[in-house]
């Protein structure tokens, strides 16, 4: 069996949980984890162990889209992180600086059987795609997730398969003749709706850019939310 560990580490913000998660002692005791005597053992046999720095290799990610292959890892509260590898990675330590478009977070996707919660707290915009999954998905993540980058400060990028969200779509007055679209949903400070401009067709990177112009324009009509118009 072949186990993958990511390893994160952050220097200017901390990832919060469910994502990141400090497990205390205390815990750990109450959980009936402790090894007191394994802790003890351990911490005498390196007691006088002097760390050194380990050694890292260097990767070079290819340049051409065709020679690396993309990885995709579910992280916890629905979210997911998209990275590319080359095709073939010998077991050793790397060090990794990744391209522009050869890693992409800030999205999750949505699952209302699980619930929303940790989606729809983010107090930043969330630009939902409703797309199924498969080849439509993929036609459309290259945008998305290019969009979703450029501006992660306000706004996260939420997959929905309108097989599984209908409810959602209704909420946004979407039916399963309208996929594939996208539409905003604004949490914060008030509940707000909106869907693609009027005369859209089809989901596509200059409809989704058109809709957050209008938006930030103040300028796309709300469909939905507390403040929609009755």
């Amino acid at each position: 069996d072949r186990r993958t560990t990511l390893l994160v580490n952050w220097w200017a913000e901390k990832p919060m949980p469910p994502n990141c998660y400090k497990i205390e002692t205390q815990l750990v005791k109450q959980l009936g984890l402790y090894d007191k005597e394994g802790s003890a053992a351990m911490a005498k046999r390196f007691r006088y162990h002097v760390p050194k720095p380990a050694e890292w290799d260097a990767m070079l990610i290819p340049s051409r889209a065709e020679d690396r292959r993309r990885h995709v890892v579910p992280l916890a509260g629905h979210d997911i992180l998209w990275y590319d590898l080359p095709h073939k990675v010998r077991r050793t330590l790397w060090q990794i600086n990744f391209g522009e478009d050869q890693i992409h977070g800030n999205a999750a996707r949505l699952d209302l059987a699980k619930g929303v919660h940790w989606v729809f707290s983010d107090p930043r915009i969330k630009l939902v795609a409703f797309v199924s999954p498969g080849p439509q998905e993929e036609a459309a993540l290259p945008y998305l997730l290019r969009v979703a980058k450029e501006l992660a400060t306000t706004l996260k990028l939420v997959l929905a398969d309108p097989a599984t969200t209908q409810a959602a779509m209704e909420a946004f007055g979407l039916t399963r003749g309208d996929v594939p679209t996208a539409a905003l949903h604004v949490t914060s400070p008030s509940d707000r709706k909106y869907r693609m401009p009027r005369g859209e067709r089809g989901l596509t990177e200059g409809g989704v850019r058109r809709m957050l112009d209008l938006h930030a324009a103040g300028r796309l009509p709300v469909v939905g939310g507390n403040d929609a118009d009755e």
